[in-house]
């Protein structure tokens, strides 16, 4: 799926902290091992901020992704018991990351702001 990405010179801060800190951390709770080591949670992230450069805050977009590797565990699963369920588990054993988790991600970057990625994902 595609965001809107901000613009670098109109965007409006906002502080990671209370309830919008713990729904982050809540979003990213189940990311794989090997990510969640290199998360690093932002002081602020950032939302749309019209301007006279930049008329709607956004300019452009950026991809958010969901991969699944095939591998002959998750073949397997598909061939028997294709319930989602298994399948996530079995990604997860892989270290996917979902669609809305990749969106979180750009966000605690500052590419993408928060209300963008409720809009779409």
């Amino acid at each position: 799926r595609l965001v809107r990405t901000l613009c670098d010179d109109s965007k409006k801060e906002l502080e990671v902290k209370g309830s919008l800190k713990t729904r982050l951390e809540e979003e990213l709770a189940n990311v794989p091992p090997s990510i969640k080591e290199k998360i690093k949670m932002p002081a602020k992230i950032y939302q749309a901020m019209p301007s006279s450069t930049c008329l709607k805050g956004t300019r452009g977009r950026i991809g958010v992704f969901e991969v699944l590797l095939m591998n002959k565990e998750i073949e397997n699963i598909i061939l028997t018991n294709p319930a989602e369920e298994a399948i996530l588990k079995a990604g997860r054993k892989e270290g996917m990351v979902t669609m809305r988790e990749d969106g979180v991600l750009k966000v605690l970057e500052g590419r993408v702001g928060l209300e963008e990625l409720e809009e779409v994902i």
